[in-house]
């Protein structure tokens, strides 16, 4: 059936972008708007069989709770949200562009991946962005929220076709104001980028989007998946025994100073990771600075 576009609140929605099991994505227009009839938004609303779900309509809140008050340039933002026409919706800053998982399909049809220096730059930038996430204080207490994104994965990070990168997708973050802890037993998030500490359950914090991001980055060098098994079990059997071979393995041009800085960010005992995301984004810095200083 051809879709129409059509008036949603105070939103035109244009056309679809994508519609997944918990929420449908559409580009849409400001219906009436001062900055003129070409501001592009994006319209992400929970799917009708999920509207009286209380459990998924909580993380519904608990995401717009703790993207609306981030302002980043490397993070997709959050322009409004509220329920119109019975269905609760956020509108966010459309980026024209592809996401990662994307573009890694598309360079691998053409028999080809990112080049090291890109692949570094690309991952700098999530850094950035995960470094200004993991401090961010609430803005009328000062007290820091201990945000933790818990799903870092080439599908949540966007490429502009100008270049920009943009992380985004922080449904299943959490803060420790959150108001619900994550039952036991259950873990949230792709089985081929969580942490060892996701796995065990234990208690998060910014080092476990650490690893997500280094598996990202290792995965970018190779052109390769770095956890793979016929089963779900399997790929977290994988990731908790973390044995993990240096990228220059499956790509010799890889060199040695990078190889430990992946595999530093992919370390299984937290406490050996970077500490921090601005650590790893200095450390890919130099390495560029070092390996290509024109780029």
């Amino acid at each position: 059936m051809a879709f129409h576009p059509h008036r949603f609140g105070r939103y035109i929605i244009v056309d679809p972008i994508a519609v997944g099991g918990m929420a449908e994505i559409y580009r849409a227009r400001v219906a009436a708007s001062k900055e003129g009839p070409d501001r592009v938004i994006v319209i992400k609303k929970v799917i009708a069989n999920l509207q009286q779900n209380e459990e998924f309509l909580q993380m519904f809140e608990e995401e717009i709770k703790i993207t609306v008050g981030l302002t980043h340039p490397n993070i997709i933002q959050i322009y409004d949200y509220g329920q119109a026409e019975e269905q609760y919706f956020m509108a966010m800053e459309y980026v024209e562009g592809k996401n990662l998982r994307q573009f890694v399909k598309r360079l691998a049809d053409m028999k080809s991946m990112f080049s090291i220096d890109m692949s570094c730059h690309i991952i700098s930038n999530v850094c950035h962005a995960l470094a200004y996430a993991h401090a961010y204080r609430d803005r009328m207490s000062g007290k820091p929220l201990g945000i933790v994104h818990r799903d870092i994965s080439p599908q949540n990070v966007m490429i502009s076709y100008d270049g920009a990168v943009k992380l985004f997708d922080f449904g299943i973050a959490k803060a420790k104001s959150a108001s619900e802890a994550t039952r036991a037993g259950v873990i949230k998030g792709k089985p081929s980028y969580l942490s060892p500490e996701q796995i065990n359950g234990e208690e998060l914090d910014g080092r476990s989007d650490i690893f997500a991001l280094g598996i990202v980055l290792w995965e970018l060098l190779t052109a390769k998946r770095l956890f793979v098994a016929e089963t779900d079990m399997g790929v977290l059997r994988l990731i908790q025994s973390a044995k993990i071979e240096p990228p220059s393995t499956f790509n010799p041009a890889v060199p040695a100073a990078l190889d430990a800085i992946v595999l530093k960010s992919l370390h299984r005992d937290r406490t050996k990771r970077y500490q921090g995301s601005e650590e790893f984004q200095r450390d890919l810095h130099k390495f560029l600075y070092s390996f290509n200083p024109n780029f």
